[in-house]
């Protein structure tokens, strides 16, 4: 991409993103721990810290999926995510 930008990703690049069953629904594990991580701190969380949090959770739930998070600018990553 051209200009500034933050991403998330599920996974690395040769990992595959994981789904599961919750609550009687297939859901992506990446999205539902981001949703899950994002209610029980309000969303009051940096991109880093809610990538931390999202790689602890992931690991705990399934194997080699390890989430991404890419910034242009370094400092990018200690904004709060979505402005807070």
């Amino acid at each position: 991409p051209v200009g500034k930008y933050i991403q998330l990703a599920a996974c690395r690049e040769q990992e595959t993103a994981k789904e599961t069953m919750i609550d009687n629904k297939t859901r992506g594990i990446f999205t539902y721990s981001l949703i899950e991580a994002l209610e029980q701190n309000g969303g009051a969380l940096s991109y880093s810290e809610l990538m931390h949090v999202l790689q602890v959770r992931l690991a705990n739930k399934v194997r080699d999926q390890l989430p991404q998070l890419v910034t242009t600018e370094t400092q990018d990553k200690n904004q709060r995510f979505l402005g807070g």
